[in-house]
């Protein structure tokens, strides 16, 4: 399978087994490299070759963007999943995605995106082509989309790239990762290209180190009166990639990096912004050759607590099934209330609100570190919200989530929901509670 992360920091890991196989292919029409290399083993170029089996990449893009009027830089993580499969005349990729924008000490809950339509390719060994034109090549986020991680290849030493991005992610003043909803909406663009300048280099396993790099230089017009609400941009900065392809012609790693200033007209005011951007790919999973480590961000606990609560409100808003909500829970409150008449009481809950409004909550965004408050044992969330009482009305509530680990996992240990101040129709403040004390309503 083929996997891919787009927001990565770390750097590459040691190559541990040198003697991949070479993967044959379902296409007569494409020449892959033999494991026997000629004499002149330098002068091999190199070949992508079909995936023998199924391959997982995974792409972490890290992306931090400065403001000169804002003292706190605003910093953006993807993070996506390629699977890539053999088929008869190509390859087909399969997309999820998941999408951060930090503002506080903890990541939010990145709720996962995995409607992407499937993207085919073919290649004739020096380049991968789509016989239809397709936003998740170019357009996937301001890193260009998936194109980045399938470069043409030199074929003698040296040679040239032309790196494309979706006009639409160059319009943007920051990061942006589509979900597949928009994609549907949104016909491919024209992609403009920067030219990069590469050269390859052998390395000891027989496989190549291709490095490429060159400037980027855009600008655009556009309508003052439509989002994004400027008047013209300007775009110029550097672009430098690198990717590292084992002896079979399978993409082992690859990084991107750009560093981007940015200068937006608003009719005569100016505003001068810094972009930097660090995207890297791992292959981390296939059925024989080296593999590297996950990019997956390394979670702390408060960040597993925020992403399990998370997951509890992902389920009850997407009717999973009983089993799986129930499970969210401590043991402890399982054994003590039952499952079955924990999962009645979150029923009536919600029950209570207006038809169409089933209320959960999820931790999304998370501006104040002081709401995310851990223990030796526990950490609690606590959020202010608005809750909808009536067809009509909406009322302030403080929604607490107080999270243990068990088992290796982390799990919900108590919920309470209370309004703020009373309101006329309710007889008590308390909406939810489930403790180990009780069960309400």
């Amino acid at each position: 399978m083929l996997r891919c992360e787009l927001l990565a920091i770390a750097g590459y890991a040691v190559l541990v087994s040198c003697s991949p196989v070479l993967e044959p292919t379902t296409s007569s029409e494409v020449e892959l490299p033999t494991a026997s290399a000629p004499s002149k083993a330098d002068e091999v170029p190199p070949r992508w070759s079909l995936p023998s089996c199924p391959l997982r990449y995974e792409i972490l893009t890290r992306e931090v963007m400065r403001d000169e009027f804002n003292k706190e830089p605003n910093e953006a993580l993807s993070f996506l999943t390629l699977e890539a499969t053999a088929t008869p005349s190509g390859m087909a990729l399969q997309l999820e995605s998941k999408g951060w924008l930090k503002r506080g000490k903890h990541l939010p809950f990145a709720v996962p995106d995995r409607d992407y339509p499937a993207l085919s390719l073919a290649t004739d060994g020096s380049s991968w082509s789509s016989a239809q034109a397709s936003f998740l090549l170019t357009g996937l986020g301001s890193q260009g989309g998936l194109a980045w991680l399938f470069p043409s290849l030199p074929q003698r030493g040296k040679g040239e790239w032309r790196f494309q991005v979706d006009q639409r992610m160059l319009n943007m003043s920051g990061v942006r990762l589509p979900s597949s909803r928009d994609l549907k909406a949104l016909p491919p663009d024209d992609a403009v290209s920067f030219v990069l300048a590469q050269e390859v280099v052998r390395r000891e396993d027989g496989g190549w180190l291709i490095r490429s790099s060159g400037p980027e230089r855009w600008s655009s017009k556009t309508d003052p009166n439509s989002p994004p609400h400027f008047a013209a941009l300007e775009r110029a900065g550097s672009v430098r990639a690198e990717h590292v392809l084992l002896p079979n012609g399978r993409l082992l790693r690859a990084k991107l990096e750009r560093e981007v200033d940015l200068k937006l007209t608003m009719g005569e005011a100016g505003r001068q912004l810094k972009v930097l951007q660090h995207s890297e790919a791992h292959l981390v999973a296939a059925c024989d050759g080296p593999t590297e480590p996950t990019l997956a961000p390394k979670l702390t606990r408060e960040e597993r607590a925020i992403a399990a609560a998370g997951d509890l409100g992902f389920a009850l808003l997407s009717e999973a099934a009983p089993g799986t909500v129930s499970n969210m829970f401590s043991q402890e409150l399982r054994r003590l209330h039952g499952e079955q008449t924990l999962l009645e009481t979150l029923a009536r809950f919600r029950k209570t609100f207006p038809e169409k409004q089933p209320w959960w909550p999820l931790p999304l965004y998370l501006p104040n570190d002081e709401d995310v408050v851990a223990s030796d044992k526990s950490v609690q969330l606590h959020q202010s919200l608005s809750v909808p009482v009536s067809s009509k009305s909406q009322a302030h509530a403080d929604f607490v989530l107080t999270l243990v680990e068990e088992g290796g996992r982390t799990v919900v240990a108590e919920v309470t929901v209370q309004l703020s101040e009373p309101e006329p129709n309710q007889p008590t403040k308390a909406l939810l509670e489930i403790s180990r004390r009780r069960l309400f309503p």
